[in-house]
């Protein structure tokens, strides 16, 4: 069977996203027996990760096997770089937090389910609504309206910013095509109409 085929098999509808609608709970560092130098085993970094939305203790997996799938590394990865940096883990979006559309408790509830920013809500199956219970499809409808509007107003801003860009472009021009014009008049005008002479032999006298 081929691998894109076991993966949509394991994820389910999740399979049907441009990405695995996955998240990882937890990275750590496991160790096993070295043949060629018992004093120092060998290390392994291992993650668990879990289905957005879906109840289970999820999977664990070592990094190195997560690693040879493309698609589930996309989403992975990013978490496990910050991860062996000590930084903070990424969020992969807006956060529930600053989002208006989202009461604190709702928060809470959509956290449950490994759901934790606006685009998760904006991506949720019917399985996830049924799960979330009354209300959910209001939430994914406002998530998704709220994401769209964000697209707007993003190009809207990059629209005015490219038009400023070339109004000032246009100045630059004008002031350049005026420096130019008033160096010209700077110059003898014989100097400019004359052609300079061609070069070569001169001609023969008369």
């Amino acid at each position: 069977m081929e691998q894109a085929e076991l993966n949509r098999l394991s994820l389910g509808d999740y399979a049907k996203r441009d990405k695995p609608h996955i998240y990882p709970e937890k990275f750590w560092t496991d160790t096993k027996d070295n043949p060629s130098d018992p004093l120092n085993p060998i290390k392994i970094d291992m993650v668990r990760w879990v289905k957005r939305g879906a109840p289970g203790s999820g999977v664990v997996q070592p990094i190195s096997r997560l690693q040879k799938s493309r698609e589930y590394w996309d989403v992975i990865g990013p978490f496990y770089d910050a991860w062996k940096k000590g930084h903070e883990t990424p969020t992969d979006g807006t956060p529930l937090s600053a989002w208006p559309g989202c009461r604190p408790e709702e928060a809470e509830r959509f956290n449950m389910m490994r759901i934790y920013t606006v685009q998760d809500v904006a991506a949720m199956t019917d399985g996830d609504l049924d799960r979330f219970g009354m209300g959910a499809r209001d939430k994914r409808a406002m998530a998704i309206a709220f994401l769209e509007a964000g697209d707007k107003a993003k190009i809207a801003a990059e629209s005015e910013q490219l038009k400023r860009d070339l109004d000032e472009t246009r100045n630059e021009l004008k002031e350049a095509m005026e420096a130019i014009k008033y160096l010209k008049s700077k110059i003898p005008g014989e100097e400019i109409e004359n052609p300079a002479p061609r070069r070569g032999r001169p001609p023969k006298a008369a």
